[in-house]
């Protein structure tokens, strides 16, 4: 009776445990600052970046490795309708992304799960 009971207890804290750690995406609101973390897989998957060609013609440089570890701020929130977040970010020091775009998009929840955009 007595292992039953610890096992239990045991099993209630882990899921407690659990509970806590999942991210809150409330409290991001315009103005919060996050960081770019590493890519998912070769590329960011749910940060949309302009791609090769339009940073050419506006004049930037595809260096898509200065992304890691920089800081961003939310300029914009918005809620789509399929219940996905999506956010506007711009550089925390006003630089523009690759010399040529003011702000990018990501969607919220996904990138803060695969770890893409870290809260601070």
């Amino acid at each position: 009776m007595k292992k039953t009971i610890a096992l239990l207890s045991i099993f209630c804290s882990l899921s407690l445990a659990q509970a806590t750690n999942t991210p809150k995406f409330d409290d991001i609101v315009v103005g919060s600052e996050l960081m770019i973390g590493s890519p998912s897989s070769n590329l960011y998957e749910h940060i949309k970046l302009p791609r090769m060609n339009f940073i050419i013609k506006k004049g930037g440089i595809p260096n898509y490795k200065t992304l890691f570890k920089s800081k961003v701020v939310v300029s914009d929130k918005k809620e789509l309708p399929d219940g996905s977040i999506e956010v506007y970010l711009k550089r925390k020091n006003g630089k523009p992304f690759f010399n040529s775009h003011r702000q990018i998009k990501a969607k919220l929840k996904e990138a803060i799960n695969a770890k893409e955009l870290v809260k601070l």
